[in-house]
């Protein structure tokens, strides 16, 4: 019976043990996540900055392409440099628009992340829940191992006693044979 115990206790060791492993396991993942998350926050904010520089460029050239049309009508050589103030222009609009897409799809992997982590955070309270159920288990297990060894005190004190009675009634019974 005692080896019975001593095999749960083991059993029970294990499996607190695997799910300590789990919950770490559990905990880096979430460490991992929030590492990645600061990440695409740190992108994000450098395409807004992005953004702004793109935006200010745009103004500034929208700028310069009225004051070169302004001179256009003065001077026909200036148009040269229009046209290539017009195709940095386009250059820029093509820039601004794979700087929205990228945006567009660090957005997605953010979402993906955080259903990740909310799967991660379930999984984690569902572990926790499993090791409160496994501690319970131990713990009730240990009272009646409490409760065993108590009996045990007992018995081996009940048996000493009969021991002794039966070496005093054996002594008597001897020395009446005598």
């Amino acid at each position: 019976m005692e080896r019975e115990q001593a095999d749960l206790l083991q059993q029970l060791d294990e499996v607190t043990g695997t799910a300590e492993t789990a919950t770490k396991s559990a905990q880096q993942a979430t460490a991992d996540h929030d590492a990645t998350k600061q990440t695409l926050l740190d992108t994000r904010h450098e395409l807004e900055l992005e953004r702004t520089k793109a935006k200010t460029a745009q103004s500034q050239l929208a700028e310069v392409s009225n004051a070169l049309d302004k001179q256009s009508i003065e001077l026909t050589s200036s148009l040269g440099e229009v046209a290539t103030l017009k195709a940095t222009a386009d250059s820029d609009k093509a820039e601004i628009a794979r700087l929205k897409i990228e945006l567009k799809n660090t957005k997605s992997e953010l979402k993906a992340v955080t259903t990740e982590r909310n799967d991660i955070q379930t999984a984690t309270a569902e572990i926790k829940g499993e090791l409160k159920a496994v501690t319970a288990e131990r713990d009730k297990l240990s009272g009646l191992n409490n409760q065993l060894t108590q009996t045990q005190a007992k018995l081996e004190a009940e048996h000493s006693v009969l021991n002794k009675q039966y070496s005093e009634l054996s002594s008597r019974h001897l020395s009446k044979q005598r």
